[in-house]
């Protein structure tokens, strides 16, 4: 028999009951499987390009080595080399601006070349890896990379509740109740700035649906004069990008409009201002393995999975390793890189801790950490969401970011 199946959870549905009845996998090329009787089923994707995909160092210029150049500019101490040309001079303000989801890729597909954040495009720099909102703009704040903050995924391992919680919330990631637990108590950090005495950081109220990017500015404006250093957070393009895609319509119109109210924030700031802007992570367009109910796979492991998308951790039940190295690389090796946990550490993929390794590590990478490098993503839980777009691979999509510079 052969069966091609458009729906992932379906597929992995049937592999679950053709190893129950003892039927082996003999072979897979990709997500086509040929099993032990014969059968033969293949999952209908939509095809994509072959992504280029690269580990990340932690030597790599990203937004780390820009709060270097920040503390160097008020004269104060700094831990990491940075670009001499972008503070060529000592200036009064410096804002940060950090547009949630705007890879290089997204920028250029997005925006025509005479637009305000295209002109004013500096070079491309590296996101914090994990490339996910959760580790970038924690290490965006703070100074720290994941492995010091703690701060690795969008969910976690948390030991005092035995359960997945989503960091930004606290809440069930699986089971979507509230916790009241507050993650910022239980894996605390301190801003870079915390000494300079200098700065504010401005984000949308989430406890509202929508915050317009221009209210964002306005609070800026109104405090900048006595801040001097101001890191300003905004949660587009990367919500629209999930629904829409890179090349959707509603997509465009919004980066339009964000290249709209940057251009007139940026003509009034005051004179002697560094205007940064950057982003946390890419995005890379790509399709759900739904694996939220895959049972062959979830029974090796000791509790739910964690982290990300695409960058998913594994605590694997004691004696089951080798089965689980096995059966993952078989069906997922063309979508994601199995890794050992701790050699990601040790090649200091998720930063270089200086010897300080969060506490919450352990839990947090557990014992496997796959990283994407195709079009795939993992769909971890029930809800009837699908993404177009994602992120927190080590595509060149979501890995490159643009350091846009405008000096006023």
């Amino acid at each position: 028999m052969y069966k091609i199946f458009k729906d992932s959870k379906e597929y992995f549905s049937y592999i679950d009951l053709m190893l129950e009845n003892n039927i082996k996998i003999n072979k897979a090329t990709g997500l086509k499987l040929y099993f032990s009787n014969g059968d033969i089923i293949e999952l209908n994707e939509a095809r994509m390009n072959p992504k280029k995909y690269h580990l990340p160092k932690y030597s790599d210029e990203s937004v780390i080595n820009i709060i270097s150049g920040i503390r160097y500019n008020y004269g104060f101490d700094y831990k990491y080399e940075f670009d001499k040309n972008l503070f060529d001079k000592k200036y009064k303000h410096v804002v940060y601006l950090l547009l949630d989801g705007l890879g290089v890729n997204v920028l250029n597909k997005t925006l025509p070349k005479n637009s305000f954040l295209r002109r004013y495009y500096y070079k491309q720099i590296n996101a914090i890896y994990p490339s996910t909102t959760s580790a970038a703009t924690i290490s965006a704040k703070s100074g720290l990379y994941p492995l010091e903050s703690g701060w690795t995924g969008w969910q976690n391992y948390i030991k005092e509740a035995n359960k997945n919680l989503i960091l930004f919330t606290g809440v069930d990631y699986y089971s979507k109740e509230k916790t009241g637990i507050n993650i910022n108590k239980l894996i605390p950090f301190k801003p870079f700035f915390h000494d300079m005495n200098l700065g504010r950081i401005i984000e949308p109220d989430f406890s509202k649906k929508y915050t317009r990017i221009d209210s964002l500015f306005k609070q800026s404006l109104k405090t900048l004069e006595n801040d001097k250093f101001q890191y300003i957070y905004y949660n587009y393009p990367d919500e629209i990008l999930h629904i829409d895609g890179i090349d959707g319509k509603a997509t465009k119109e919004k980066m339009k409009s964000i290249d709209k109210f940057v251009e007139s924030y940026a003509n009034r700031l005051p004179d002697n201002t560094l205007l940064i802007i950057s982003a946390d992570h890419g995005h890379t367009s790509c399709n759900p393995l739904d694996i939220s109910e895959f049972k062959s796979l979830n029974n090796l492991l000791e509790r739910k999975i964690s982290n990300d998308a695409r960058c998913a951790t594994f605590k694997v039940k004691c004696g089951k390793m080798q089965e689980f190295e096995d059966f993952f690389n078989l069906l997922f090796k063309k979508y994601f890189i199995l890794y050992d946990s701790n050699v990601l550490i040790k090649e200091r993929v998720f930063g270089d801790s200086n010897g300080l390794i969060n506490e919450r590590i352990d839990d947090f990478l557990a014992d496997y950490v796959a990283i994407a490098i195709g079009d795939k993503y993992f769909k971890l839980n029930s809800d009837n969401v699908i993404f177009k777009s994602h992120h927190a691979g080590i595509t060149d999509d979501e890995m490159y970011v643009p350091l846009i510079v405008y000096k006023k």
